[in-house]
């Protein structure tokens, strides 16, 4: 092997290695829903079956939470007061104790879609008893949940709605639209190995590699 098409070839595994290591932020999941950091840094919900019976909320609190958060276009992730007014988005600390100023309680709803079927989406409202305590099971015991129709939010935790009709072309807009660094990153990489590659098939005749 040509020893300059050797080094871009390195250069192009350490660069797709480099970029998993990046992007294999550790999941913590619960019932599959799994809370992970997305490509730009938010933090977002994904979602899949979980054969978790889809009853009412008896809890009236908690049910008008849902219906704020699912009507909500901007953040996946939120903790909201008792009368559903925000506090904060996904990167809001819990006061100690976890309480509002007037003593009531903190809770959280969170938006993700479902992996398996990526039309719906999945929202999740429960009580915050502290910070990154989705492990805990007391933080599960007064939780609702209800899915809905996918939309985009403004936080962008997941590419518009997926439709598997998407010629190459606009998935190809989509993907670079929704992965900037991914796409531009291993993008340069790919294209100077072509170019080499190129340059060497005209030097040697028209034969790529022999």
């Amino acid at each position: 092997m040509h020893p300059k098409l050797h080094y871009l070839l390195t250069v192009l595994f350490f660069a797709l290695v480099a970029h998993a290591r990046l992007s294999g932020v550790p999941k913590a999941c619960w019932h599959r829903n799994c809370i992970y950091q997305s490509d730009p840094g938010t933090i977002c919900l994904e979602t899949n079956y979980n054969a978790r019976n889809k009853e009412t909320c008896a809890d009236p609190i908690l049910q008008r939470l849902l219906d704020r958060h699912v009507a909500d276009t901007q953040q996946s992730i939120t903790y909201y007061d008792e009368q559903a007014r925000p506090l904060g988005a996904a990167l809001w600390r819990l006061p100690d104790p976890p309480t509002t100023q007037d003593g009531g309680a903190i809770f959280v709803c969170m938006t993700g879609q479902r992996i398996d079927l990526p039309y719906l989406d999945r929202t999740i409202c429960r009580h915050a008893l502290r910070d990154e305590d989705q492990l805990d099971f007391e933080a599960h015991k007064r939780e609702c949940f209800v899915e809905h129709l996918s939309k985009l939010r403004a936080d962008y935790c997941k590419p518009a709605r997926w439709r598997p009709w998407l010629d190459r072309a606009e998935f190809a807009e989509h993907w670079s639209r929704d992965h900037p660094v991914k796409a531009g990153v291993i993008g340069s990489v790919v294209t100077l190995v072509v170019v080499h590659l190129c340059r060497m098939n005209r030097r040697r005749g028209g034969v790529l590699l022999r």
